[in-house]
């Protein structure tokens, strides 16, 4: 005859205070709550997408835009050393020259960021570029 659920119950009960059988927890692990390396990709990616983010909002806000521009087209003072400078502080990957001077390089989102010393207006320009090829911003130095 069987114990039954309550009979099999007070046995294993009863073996535990004698000692003969120890109650010992399940080890359960998380596996979302473990540090992976794809979170910490994650982590870094993002990271860097927000300081491409800060600069160009930080590029927007000293720029103007001249009446009857696109909305993507921006003056900034400064020169191609200054363009340079900006565009080292988004720090791409990939990085490759153009030739006169130029470079391009990729963003976290996709996007493309180019440094030229010359536009169609003779002065350098700072230009980021979606990844479907049309224009995000595009930053004119004006000295």
């Amino acid at each position: 005859m069987g114990l039954g659920a309550v009979g099999a119950a007070a046995m294993v009960a009863g073996q535990q205070a004698q000692g003969i059988l120890r109650a010992e927890k399940p080890t359960v692990t998380c596996i979302s709550c473990l540090p992976s390396e794809s979170a910490e990709e994650e982590e870094k990616k993002e990271e860097r997408k927000k300081k491409e983010d800060d600069k160009i909002k930080e590029l927007d806000d000293k720029s103007t835009q001249k009446l009857g521009n696109a909305k993507f087209n921006k003056d900034v003072d400064g020169d191609f050393a200054d363009a340079n400078k900006d565009f080292d502080d988004f720090q791409p990957e990939n990085v490759r020259p153009t030739g006169k001077g130029g470079r391009v390089g990729d963003l976290s989102d996709g996007k493309t960021i180019n440094v030229r010393p010359t536009s169609s207006n003779d002065k350098p320009t700072l230009g980021i570029t979606k990844p479907n090829k049309r224009p995000f911003r595009k930053y004119r130095y004006t000295r």
